[in-house]
């Protein structure tokens, strides 16, 4: 039997005690594990659970996580990337001919 979708989870842990500008990055979440081979990052360790790998460890930098919360757009600025992008690509159509 595989993990509940509760125990499915990802954990960043660093401290400040610790010189190396590194930070544990586990997780049993398959999109990270595609991001961080992407950027030919190779986990450290693998867990494994009834023959199939369940969960990835990486060393990342600490420069690497960031928290911050989602940006919500007022219709006004809305309107106004969307006044943008549209001249942006006007723009583009004028110069390629």
């Amino acid at each position: 039997m595989g993990l509940s979708r509760l125990e499915q989870e990802t954990c960043i842990t660093f401290n400040r005690a610790e010189d190396t500008a590194t930070a544990w990055l586990f997780t049993h979440e398959p999109r990270l594990w595609r991001l961080m081979a992407d950027r030919g990052i190779r986990p450290v360790r693998e867990d494994v659970l009834e023959g199939r790998i369940v969960a990835r460890a990486y060393l990342v930098p600490k420069s690497w996580i960031r928290v911050r919360p989602s940006r919500k757009a007022t219709p006004a600025q809305r309107a106004a990337a969307q006044k943008a992008t549209r001249a942006r690509m006007a723009a583009r159509a004028l110069a390629q001919g």
